[in-house]
């Protein structure tokens, strides 16, 4: 039934194609494609040949599926998004799906999406290639053989059972069974150094079941306060931390506490932030920002080569 709904979809889309086109798309021989063809000229769709150079099997002229499940907006923005992960990680079958929505959007000219969804920078070209692993895996049911650095840079191999790929504050996380610790994990794709797809099939459904909600904060382990000085921080900011409890200080200057891990991400957004935001504590991270933007400071001072 999906493969048939999916070709009704294609004809709507595509308008004509030919059977070894089809056969190819859905990866079945031709005599399986004439006949989900004739099921679907039983069904009442109004299939027609067309002879020619471009031509094949078609749907009839004027032709038209009821398409009020949903909006054209809503469609639209379906199909772009679709595209678009579907180039970032090599799957032909998320460009079949945004194929289908296409299929359903009213021919001709089409009021222009109020979204447009783009994952130019999602994605650094070292990473790509785990992420379409990952999707690959996910997608067949496959364990993964991986190389993991953790945030305190120990390297270790694991068997892990992918589970979903989420994009969130500018990274790459993948959420998975880690056999090795027999617990669910979350790990960040940029630190995830190999990986290869093995013979071993999982239950995906029935992990999902019991797969912990996201959370790109690691509570299982203690995770001490970073203590922050901010002047005149923007309610923006103050969302993007988590509304933390303020105390306010002199000339415009606000102290309050975060609990984030201290990372080198951590390190580079504080550095982002300055001089605007401080680090009070600990002192530690305080040194360490601090040595990065005298480092920065240097390396901008110093005079250009000569060409």
């Amino acid at each position: 039934m999906e493969r048939l709904l999916a070709l009704a979809m294609t004809l709507l889309y595509r308008r004509t194609a030919t059977v070894p086109t089809l056969a190819r798309r859905f990866g079945v021989s031709e005599r399986t494609i004439f006949r989900d063809l004739g099921l679907l000229d039983a069904a009442g769709l109004p299939l027609v040949s067309c002879p020619g150079r471009g031509g094949g099997i078609g749907l009839a002229k004027g032709f038209r599926l009821e398409r009020q499940l949903f909006s054209e907006h809503a469609l639209g923005v379906w199909s772009e998004s679709l595209r678009a992960l579907s180039e970032l990680a090599g799957d032909e079958a998320l460009g079949t799906d945004a194929d289908l929505a296409e299929g359903l959007l009213p021919d001709g000219p089409a009021s222009p999406s109020a979204i447009e969804v783009r994952w130019d920078h999602a994605a650094t070209e070292s990473v790509k290639p785990i992420l379409r692993l990952a999707a690959s895996a996910i997608r067949d049911g496959l364990a993964l053989e991986i190389g993991y650095r953790d945030r305190d840079g120990e390297a270790s191999c694991r068997t892990i059972e992918p589970l979903r790929l989420v994009h969130s504050g500018g990274t790459w996380y993948l959420q998975a069974w880690c056999r090795m610790r027999s617990a669910y994990r979350l790990f960040r794709v940029p630190r995830i150094r190999s990986g290869s797809i093995g013979q071993d099939r999982f239950d995906r459904m029935m992990r999902l079941r019991d797969l912990p909600a996201f959370d790109p904060i690691d509570t299982s382990r203690h995770i001490p306060p970073v203590r922050l000085s901010a002047i005149d921080p923007s309610p923006d900011l103050l969302a993007y931390l988590g509304d933390p409890p303020r105390i306010a200080g002199k000339d415009g200057q606000v102290e309050f506490e975060i609990r984030w891990p201290v990372d080198g991400w951590l390190e580079r957004w504080l550095c982002g932030q300055a001089p605007e935001v401080t680090v009070l504590e600990p002192q530690d991270l305080r040194l360490r920002i601090a040595q990065r933007l005298e480092a920065s400071a240097r390396a901008y001072g110093a005079p250009l080569p000569k060409p």
